[in-house]
C-alpha cells in the first residue's frame, strides 16, 4: 500500500495474481468472470484510448450509469491517467445532471442508457462544455445527427477499447507512464452529496485520499477478508458505499460480481453465492419484514417452534456480547435451534454467507438480533461521503447491535461538547468544489471534520450513532428528542415504510406515515379493500389507519414515555426518490416533506 496514486496501486494488485478472478458480471442468467491480468488489459486499453482523443491528467469526467463491470472499469481507467471522475446517480433528474455537470466543468461523460442520452439532449443548450459523449450501447443516426449539430462526439465503449487496444500494441510502456505521472495531491474524483438540505456539494477527493481509505479498510478487516472471499455489487457505484465495494477486489484480491440490479438480487446471490453482501439498511428493513410476513403466515406449532428457538438464540447470543461463555446445554440447544428453524432463512442468500455489511443509516438493532440467530452476521458501519465511505466498522470478532463499531486503520473518532461527533483521517475530503465558506464551516479550527452526526463512545471504544445534529427534536418543554431511533423503532412494522417523528417546539410527538401497497396487502385482503386502490384510497380507509394505530401503540410500548407518537397520518403518497422525497441515496428530504404537509401537520396539534 506504499502507492503514491491509485493507477499504481490498481496495477501492483493485477500484476500479484493475475490468475485469480478480478470481477464477475450475468449474461443471459450465468455468471461470468474476469481474471486478474485481462481485467488490467481492458482497462488499460480504455486508458489509452481516452488519452488518445485528448483526455489528460485533471480532465473532468461523469459517470452517469447504473451499477455495471463497465462503470468499475471507466472509473479505474480514469482514475490511473489522473482525470477527475464525477459519478451521477442515474435516478436525478435532468435539471439536476444539468447542475452537476456544469458546476463541476465536466467536459466528457458516459451514460449507459438511451434513456439517460434523453436527459443530456432535455439539457444540451445549458451543456455546451461537453466535449465527447460515450456509451455501451447502440446510436440511432438520429442521435448521432443531433449530437452532430451541437459539435458533440458519441462513441462506443467497444470503439474506445479498440483504439486504446492498439496504441498500446505501439506503446508497451505509454500506459505506466500515464500512471507514473499522477500526484497523490491531484483530484481523484469529485462526488455531490444527496442534498437533503439544499443545494448538493462536490465534495472533492485526492489520490491520497482514496488510498488511505482502502488502507484503512485493509488494516480493520486483517484477517476477517481475503483473496477467497466474494462480494456481490448491487448497490449505486455512484452512492460512495458502492464505490467502495467496487474497490475491494484491488484491496483484498477477492472477486467483485455486479449484480442486475434489485429485481434480480435474490436470484444473483442465488447464482453468485457471495460470502459477503454490503447493503443500506432500507435492503435489510425489506429482508425483515418479508421474513417476519412469511412467520405469520405460519401454523400455530410452528410459529411456537419458532418462538421457541428465537428465546434460545436470543440467549445464546446475550451471553456471548455480555463476554460470558455459554453452557454445554446452551450451545446444545442453539444448534437445534439454527438446523431446525434458522438454517432455512441462511439457505436463502445462497449457503456461503459469512457476513453483511450495512451502512448510510444506522440499522434497527431487532433486525441485526433476527439475521444474527440465522448466522447472518450483520456487521454495521459508518461513513460520509466527505470521508470517502467507511471510517468506523463493527469488527468481526465482537458485535454490539446498536453501534457501527471501531475507528478503521488510522482513522480518530471524538466527540465534541454539543454531542457532534468529529473526524480526523487522511480519508477526510479536502474541499467542497467552489464553495470555500461550506468547507470551512465543515472544520474546526484544529482540523477535526464535523459530521453533522450526534453520538456517543462506549465503555468498550464503540461508537453509537443517535442521530443527525440538524433533526435533533426539541419538544416545547425543553426535551431533546432523537428521531432516528423512533423511527426505526416504528419501521419494523411489517406495515410500515417510512415514519418522521415531527415534534420540535411542540409538547408531544407526532408523525407522517409512508405505506407500500405490496406490504399491506394481507390488511387490503382481511379488510376486502380492492388491492387495486390508490394509495390516496388506502391512506384515509378508516380499517387501515387503525391497523396502523395498533403497530403505532405496541410499538410506543418499546419507547420512553416522552418519545411516544401521540397522533399521525398516512400519507397520500409513496415516498420515491422519482417523486422528490428520498435522496438518491434513499434518505427521506425531511424539509420538503414537512413543508409539503403543513397543514395536516398543524392539524395534529390543533384538531
Amino acid at each position: 500500500m506504499n502507492k503514491k496514486n491509485f493507477g499504481e496501486f490498481f496495477r501492483y494488485q493485477c500484476k500479484a495474481q493475475p490468475q485469480r478472478n478480478a470481477i464477475g458480471w450475468f449474461n443471459k442468467g450465468q455468471e461470468e468472470t474476469q481474471k486478474f491480468e485481462s481485467y488490467y488489459h481492458e482497462i488499460e486499453s480504455i486508458a489509452l484510448g481516452l488519452s488518445e482523443i485528448g483526455l489528460i491528467k485533471g480532465s473532468r469526467f461523469s459517470i452517469l450509469s447504473d451499477t455495471s463491470s463497465d462503470w468499475n472499469k471507466l472509473d479505474v481507467a480514469l482514475l490511473s491517467i489522473g482525470c477527475a471522475v464525477v459519478p451521477i446517480y442515474p435516478t436525478l433528474t435532468a435539471d439536476d445532471v444539468s447542475f452537476i455537470l456544469n458546476h463541476s466543468e465536466t467536459t466528457h461523460l458516459f451514460v449507459d442508457s438511451k434513456k439517460q442520452l434523453e436527459k443530456i439532449k432535455k439539457e444540451i443548450e445549458s451543456l455546451s462544455i461537453i466535449k465527447n459523449i460515450f456509451v455501451n450501447f447502440e446510436v440511432s443516426s438520429e442521435d448521432n445527427i443531433f449530437f452532430d449539430k451541437v459539435e458533440i462526439r458519441i462513441t462506443t465503449l467497444k470503439s474506445l477499447i479498440d483504439t486504446g487496444h492498439k496504441v498500446s500494441q505501439s506503446n508497451l510502456n505509454k500506459f505506466n507512464i500515464l500512471i507514473t505521472d499522477v500526484s497523490p495531491e491531484d483530484i481523484a474524483t469529485i462526488i455531490y452529496t444527496s442534498g437533503t438540505t439544499g443545494e448538493p456539494k462536490g465534495a472533492v477527493m485526492l489520490h491520497k485520499t482514496i488510498l488511505q481509505m482502502c488502507l484503512n479498510v485493509q488494516r480493520g478487516f486483517s484477517g476477517s477478508i481475503s483473496e477467497r472471499d466474494k462480494t456481490l455489487c448491487f448497490l449505486p457505484l455512484s452512492h460512495v458505499l458502492g464505490r467502495c465495494e467496487s474497490f475491494l477486489n484491488l484491496v483484498f484480491g477477492l472477486q467483485v460480481t455486479y449484480s442486475r440490479g434489485n429485481e434480480h438480487l435474490l436470484e444473483d446471490i442465488s447464482i453468485s453465492k457471495p460470502s459477503i453482501v454490503i447493503a443500506v439498511p432500507r435492503v435489510f428493513e425489506k429482508i425483515y419484514t418479508k421474513m417476519n410476513s412469511q412467520i405469520d403466515q405460519l401454523s400455530p406449532l410452528k410459529k411456537k417452534l419458532f418462538e421457541w428457538a428465537k428465546a434460545v438464540s436470543n440467549k445464546y447470543f446475550d451471553k456471548i456480547e455480555s463476554d460470558l461463555s455459554p453452557t454445554t446445554a446452551e450451545i446444545v440447544l442453539r444448534n437445534t435451534s439454527y438446523n431446525s428453524v434458522y438454517k432455512n432463512i441462511y439457505d436463502k442468500f445462497g449457503g456461503n454467507i459469512r457476513f453483511f455489511v450495512s451502512g448510510g443509516a444506522p440499522l434497527n438493532p431487532e433486525i441485526i438480533r433476527f439475521l444474527r440467530n440465522a448466522n447472518l452476521t450483520v456487521l454495521e458501519g459508518y461513513g460520509l461521503t466527505e470521508t470517502f465511505g467507511p471510517i468506523v466498522i463493527t469488527p468481526v470478532r465482537k458485535q454490539i447491535p446498536g453501534s457501527v463499531g471501531l475507528p478503521l486503520g488510522e482513522v480518530k473518532v471524538k466527540i465534541d461538547t454539543d454531542g457532534e461527533i468529529l473526524i480526523k483521517s487522511e480519508s477526510v475530503f479536502s474541499e467542497y468544489l467552489k464553495n470555500s465558506e461550506e468547507t470551512e464551516n465543515s472544520f474546526t479550527k484544529d482540523g477535526w471534520f464535523r459530521t453533522g452526526d450526534i453520538g456517543i463512545i462506549n465503555n468498550e471504544g464503540y461508537l453509537q450513532i443517535t442521530d443527525r445534529k440538524k433533526d435533533i427534536i426539541i419538544t416545547s418543554g425543553g426535551k431533546n428528542i432523537a428521531p432516528q431511533y423512533i423511527e426505526n423503532v416504528m419501521k419494523a412494522s411489517p406495515y410500515i415504510s417510512q415514519f418522521i417523528v415531527i415534534g420540535d417546539q411542540r409538547n408531544y410527538l407526532t408523525a407522517i406515515v409512508s405505506v407500500e401497497k405490496e406490504d399491506i396487502l394481507e390488511l387490503l385482503d382481511s379488510f376486502k379493500i380492492d388491492r387495486s386502490s390508490s394509495i390516496e384510497e388506502i391512506s384515509k380507509n378508516q380499517q387501515i389507519i387503525s391497523a396502523i394505530n395498533e403497530e403505532i401503540l405496541q410499538k410506543n410500548e418499546k419507547l420512553a414515555k416522552f418519545e411516544t407518537i401521540k397522533n399521525f397520518f398516512i400519507a397520500p403518497h409513496n415516498f420515491t426518490i422519482d417523486s422528490g422525497h428520498l435522496t438518491p441515496s434513499m434518505k427521506i428530504k425531511r424539509k420538503r416533506v414537512l413543508a409539503e404537509f403543513k397543514e395536516e401537520i398543524d392539524t395534529m396539534y390543533n384538531p
